[in-house]
Formats: C-alpha cells, structure tokens, sequence
C-alpha cells in the first residue's frame, strides 16, 4: 500500500458553486432494473438481519456537485474494487453499517442494464451500480425506518437516503468545458493544467473560468491509481443519483392472493383435519402406512411409538430409510461409532506397543 499515498479523495461534503447554472434536470433512473445484481445466494428469507438495496452510487463521464469526474473507461477499470467495501452514513468511516457485494452499469437516462465493454465506450455519462448487504442491527430504529421505506412512493421519506461514493486517487487531469460532460470538455494534463488550478473549488476557486466549468478529473494510468473506499449513505449526494431499492425477499402474490394461498397449502398437506386424531379420543393412532406407527395420549400429551428395529447399518436401504424414525437411525449409527471407536482404540494401543517394543530393540 505504500504507493497509495493517499493525495486526493472524493466524498460528497457538497460545496455547489455557481448553483444556478448547474441545474438537476437529469433523469430519474428505473432502479428496480437493478434488482438482479443481488447476488442469488444471500438467504435473505433466513437471515432478517439483512438488509439488502441496491442503487446507482456514481456517474462516469459526468462531474459532480463537487467538481469531481471520473471517465467512464476509468470507472469500469476500477468498479470490481468495490466489491467488499464497507457502506457507512454520511461518510462516518467510523459509523460502519454493511459492504458493497456486486456491481454493474447502467445508462444515466432510464436506468437499463449495460454491459461493462458498452458503459467503457459509451460517451453519454454512465452509472455505477452497486449492491450491498446492510446489517440491521447497527441502524437506528429512526433510520432503519427511513431505509425501508425510501423506496415508496406515497412514502414522506421517497428517495430520502441516496448513495456517494468513496475513493482515493494519486493524481489527476483538469477537464474545462460549458457542460458537466465529459464529452463537451478540452482535458488538460501536466504542465498544461497549471493555468486551471487555481479554479478549481479545491483550491480556493470557483469552479469556473470565462463562462466555462473547471473540474478535477481522476485518472487511471500505468503510475496513476484510482483507490475505491465503499460508499455513504448520503442524504445529500454529489453525484446525480437518487434513492435506493430495498431487495424484497419475499414471494410475490399470486393471483388468489395470500389468504387462499394459505387455505390451498393447508388443503395439501399430509396431516389435514379430517385425517387428524380428535380430542374427544383418550388415545389416537396415527398410521403413516408403513411399520411404524406413533401413538399419541390426549390426556398426557405423550407421544410412543412401536419402532422399527434395525441390526446392522447394512440394513439400511432407500425403502427403510424412508420408513425408519430418526431415532431408530440414530441409535444404529451410535452402535456402529461405538464399535469403530472400540477398534480404534486396540488398534492405537497396539500400535505404542509395537512402537515401544521397536525403541527397546533399538
């Protein structure tokens, strides 16, 4: 890590220069296209300490509220980096709640899915996508509200928590044009940019020079790198992003409904009412059509059974497995520990006794 001596870094602390020429007129991207970047095997239904959102965290080929861009070529280069990074609030390094766990792009207007080799030669500016596992229990009761229901619409808090992301970076250009696209703008590198620096809103300046926007471009090449840090849960973005998507992990409703739903799967399991034992019996038997059968007391809510015996492991096979009780296999297998254990040991003893007798010998 030696070489990334950090120089330079992007967060979204907004100082919005000259705000009235630059105008939030960009489209609001379809989020819930991004839906399939959560990785399929996070068990969300098992885990409710998870909470999973995706969103768009960064623009390529478009400067930010800041005055801080990056080129869609260098944004696909460094995205993987992403990957298990940490997600805070507010760029509170300290106040970690959840990693990023995938990636993708998408085009600025509309929000479809594109592929790393289009969103590299596109020069339209282009979204960072990303995924991320958030942990429950590290959120405000408050917060974790808001969270859930960022992306509601009839929701006072609709798109109220949006994503920044974090890099760091050893060098960069100076891109000077009338737009924040890249692709309007005169870049300047080297000795070149000097004239500019002091425009910059990082220096002290304004972020403009004679009519046109100044801004500081990061750049990947063979000495320069592009360091990504994770990203913020941000009210206030710099980039031109909005809201999140909460990953819902559960089943969509049919056409019945949930209540019918319901009343279906009831219909279609193996103990429905009418083969269940009654409570005016003082003792019922339930027979599952094989060689056992339990019985159970009413009165005592005891449970026995009348079991099937088993021997030998060898006596287990596709047809009495089925058949057998857990515990029946599982007194068999404690029998056949039981013995291997009891081999084990005349084996080890023996084997020290060999050992020793060779030590003597020797």
């Amino acid at each position: 890590m030696d070489k990334k001596s950090y120089k330079m870094s992007f967060s979204s602390n907004i100082n919005l220069l000259n705000k009235e020429k630059t105008k939030e007129n960009f489209a609001q991207a379809n989020l819930q296209n991004l839906i399939p970047l959560m990785p399929s095997n996070i068990d969300f239904e098992n885990n409710p300490d998870l909470i999973g959102i995706v969103l768009n965290s960064a623009v390529g080929n478009l400067a930010n509220k800041n005055f801080h861009c990056i080129s869609n070529k260098d944004l696909v280069s460094i995205a993987k980096n992403f990957v298990y990074k940490l997600v805070d609030i507010e760029h509170n390094r300290k106040n970690c709640v959840g990693f990023i766990c995938n990636y993708g792009f998408s085009k600025f207007e509309g929000g479809e899915v594109i592929t790393e080799e289009a969103a590299a030669d596109s020069t339209d500016p282009v979204n960072l996508s990303l995924a991320a596992i958030i942990w429950e229990s590290t959120l405000e009761d408050s917060y974790e509200d808001i969270l859930e229901n960022c992306d509601d619409p009839q929701s006072q808090y609709y798109n109220a928590i949006s994503a920044s992301w974090e890099i760091m970076f050893s060098d960069y250009d100076i891109a000077v044009g009338p737009t924040f696209n890249l692709a309007d703008c005169k870049i300047f590198s080297g000795e070149d940019k000097a004239v500019y620096e002091q425009y910059l809103p990082q220096n002290g300046g304004k972020g403009s020079f004679n009519g046109e926007y100044v801004f500081m471009l990061a750049k990947v090449t063979a000495e320069d790198w592009v360091l990504p840090m994770g990203i913020g849960l941000v009210e206030n973005p710099a980039a031109f992003v909005k809201g999140l998507v909460i990953v819902n992990p559960e089943p969509p409703e049919t056409e019945d409904g949930p209540e019918e739903e319901d009343d279906k799967m009831k219909d279609m399991s193996p103990n429905s009412p009418s083969d269940m034992p009654t409570c005016n019996d003082s003792e019922a038997k339930i027979s599952n059509n094989n060689n056992n059968s339990v019985k159970i007391d009413n009165k005592t809510n005891s449970i026995t059974s009348e079991r099937m015996k088993f021997t030998n492991i060898k006596d287990l096979t596709d047809t009495s497995i089925k058949e057998a009780l857990a515990s029946d296999v599982h007194e068999l297998f404690e029998q056949a520990a039981r013995e291997a254990n009891q081999k084990y040991t005349k084996a080890k003893t023996l084997s020290e006794t060999l050992k020793a007798a060779n030590e003597k010998l020797a």
